[in-house]
């Protein structure tokens, strides 16, 4: 006597794996400004790097839980590297800020006298707080060298809720308003300053 077939269980197995839950893709987007139409004073200047920690620069979200703990969703990430898409996106928002000609995008060719505009971040992302925050400096550069003409900190916070789009919506913000204190910082001669008591 032949036995009956497990066909029903099997079945509901493999049903069961293709439920994975669904991968969304984020991306910084550039928050609007309106440009100066004054023709530039200065030499131009070009965002040559953003610099993110490792536990940063990755392609999942990170989300700080506790002064010592962050979360990774596998199930929603950035759309590509976040350090290259934040260069981007600046280069972007502080290129609305000032006037035609003034800003270099940062794969164009650059001008002899173009000035680099390099960015080291501390921390980027949501933290445990319910906020967003932006730590860490950036630097001006002379035109073809590594001599920094001056330094200035960086400590920008916004509030954010605590869905994705929120948190992305909130970091954009917080690049325009980093593009808002380089451009006005970069017309004259930066100087190292210290931060705000």
């Amino acid at each position: 006597m032949t036995r009956p077939r497990l066909v029903f269980p099997v079945i509901l197995l493999l049903a069961g794996c293709g439920s994975s839950p669904e991968t969304h893709y984020y991306k910084l987007s550039v928050v609007g400004a309106e440009a100066t139409h004054a023709a530039p004073t200065t030499a131009p200047v070009q965002v040559t790097a953003v610099h993110l920690p490792p536990s940063l620069d990755r392609l999942e979200r990170v989300v700080q839980s506790g002064p010592n703990r962050v979360q990774l969703s596998d199930q929603e990430r950035w759309s590509a590297p976040l350090a290259e898409m934040a260069r981007d996106v600046l280069s972007q928002d502080l290129r609305a800020r000032l006037p035609p000609g003034a800003v270099v995008m940062p794969d164009a060719p650059a001008p002899k006298n173009t000035r680099q505009i390099v960015v080291s971040v501390a921390q980027f992302g949501p933290n445990a707080d319910g906020e967003v925050e932006l730590t860490g400096d950036w630097s001006l550069l002379k035109p073809g060298t590594d001599d920094v003409i001056g330094r200035q900190p960086v400590s920008l916070r916004t509030p954010a809720g605590r869905d994705a789009d929120s948190q992305v919506g909130a970091m954009s913000r917080l690049l325009g308003q980093l593009a808002a204190q380089i451009a006005s910082a970069t017309g004259t001669d930066v100087k190292n300053r210290k931060p705000p008591a």
